[in-house]
């Protein structure tokens, strides 16, 4: 998770992306705009954000 320049909320934002296996392969998934680490616990964590989904944001966690 890092901050970005976000074209799509036109501010500065938390985002999370999944790396792909090689450096020139797309993202896996759609990066999370707007992340908030929701809960952590031993066996894993949750993040919450925004899914941009061709111009549609959707609530994700």
């Amino acid at each position: 998770m890092q901050e970005l320049d976000c074209r799509v909320l036109s501010r500065k934002a938390n985002v999370a992306r999944v790396r792909p296996a090689l450096p020139l392969d797309p993202d896996p998934i759609n990066p999370l705009l707007d992340t908030t680490l929701a809960s952590m616990s031993t066996g894993g964590f949750v993040l919450s954000g925004v899914e941009d989904i061709d111009g549609c944001l959707s609530a994700q966690s």
